[in-house]
């Protein structure tokens, strides 16, 4: 079975809806997240897969699917050529209070390129009380108030015994994604995980509205 055929069955299998369709607004709409930016000029998401999920009781939407990208590269010759690229990315709209911008990569991706609207604001990890997370995990926020409020310590433990490979929030925006293209196996994975994380988000920081997309 081919990968569009699985993702289409995956779609199905947990209610959500797939489009074939290439979806070129990826790259403006969520451009604060640097995958988004990642390429050249031909960016778009295909096939993409959308529902909704639970958080605290609330049902946010939700994306996930293949962000496709132009790259170069030279051939044996010295010559240059364009080819296309795929990472696989989880989008949620969140029911939480707006945060200015949160980052948490592992330690070992600390030098990656930061977010495309964060970056001047991002500029230096914040170290916590353990240690063990600290040498574990790259924390970066413009508000070290509320990076203390969502990093707690039951947080802090959750990410050291599942170890994620990173996840960033902007606004009421999450998104998952570690620069490469996923098995189904692992899309299933990272929606669990994100399903877990959620709940340990303090809840005096959730809006109790519904979230959109717009």
């Amino acid at each position: 079975m081919n990968r569009r055929l699985q993702l289409k069955e995956f779609a199905k299998t947990i209610g959500f809806t797939y489009s074939p369709h290439m979806e070129y607004e990826h790259s403006r709409r969520y451009q604060h997240f640097g995958v988004f930016q990642t390429g050249g000029s031909e960016r778009y998401s295909s096939p993409t897969i959308r529902g909704s999920i639970t958080v605290h009781s609330i049902r946010c939407p939700c994306i996930l699917g293949d962000f496709n990208f132009s790259s170069y590269s030279s051939g044996s010759d010295g010559d240059g050529y364009q080819q296309l690229d795929q990472l696989s990315y989880l989008i949620v709209h969140l029911p939480i209070v707006a945060i200015p911008g949160l980052r948490v990569d592992l330690e070992s991706n600390r030098f990656a390129p930061v977010d495309g609207l964060l970056k001047n604001v991002l500029n230096r990890d914040i170290d916590f009380e353990s240690d063990q997370f600290n040498n574990k995990y790259d924390v970066r926020c413009d508000d070290r108030h509320l990076a203390f409020q969502v990093m707690h310590p039951a947080m802090m433990e959750f990410l050291l015994d599942t170890h994620p490979s990173g996840f960033h929030i902007h606004g009421d925006q999450y998104c998952c994604a570690n620069g490469r293209r996923w098995s189904i196996a692992q899309f299933s994975e990272s929606l669990e995980w994100s399903l877990r994380f959620f709940e340990l988000l303090p809840r005096h920081l959730l809006d109790r509205q519904p979230p959109t997309t717009d």
